[in-house]
């Protein structure tokens, strides 16, 4: 159940957010919540890789933005991952069922993306990451959360 309520959090920040930056704790286990903070940049960077790859003229476009909203999303995140780093649930390492669990939903997220119109698509996350503020991405991040808490107890 934990594993659900997990890999649930995980996709509602994927798809509520276009990227996310966390920093890793050298030789420290990644917890939930790192890996959790860390699955929307993941997902971001394959589909902006495959952005790049499908139209090379956005590559600087994208690299830009994407930068620049990582710096909006690890402000907008900040404060949800202070609250929570005394939760059991997610300052517990993540398990490689979770992590695997992970690479399915990026193939398949991917899968899904290779299926659209690269002329739409690629510019579509471009604008989304480029209008993102850190108003609109913490009130995602809090609804999230807010999800997780109550299906975690």
């Amino acid at each position: 159940m934990k594993h659900n309520v997990t890999i649930s959090l995980l996709l509602i920040l994927a798809f509520c957010t276009p990227t996310i930056h966390a920093e890793e704790s050298p030789g420290a286990p990644e917890t939930n919540g790192e890996f959790t903070a860390k699955m929307p940049i993941k997902l971001s960077r394959t589909m902006v890789a495959y952005c790049v790859v499908a139209m090379p003229e956005l590559k600087d476009n994208l690299e830009q933005e994407l930068s620049s909203f990582d710096e909006k999303f690890e402000e907008a995140i900040k404060p949800a991952m202070e609250r929570l780093a005394s939760d059991p649930g997610f300052s517990a390492p993540v398990t490689p069922e979770t992590r695997e669990q992970f690479e399915q939903i990026n193939e398949r997220m991917l899968a899904e993306v290779k299926k659209a119109d690269p002329n739409v698509y690629c510019p579509g996350i471009l604008k989304r990451m480029h209008n993102a503020t850190v108003e609109e991405l913490r009130s995602s991040v809090d609804a999230a959360l807010a999800q997780y808490q109550s299906t975690s107890k």
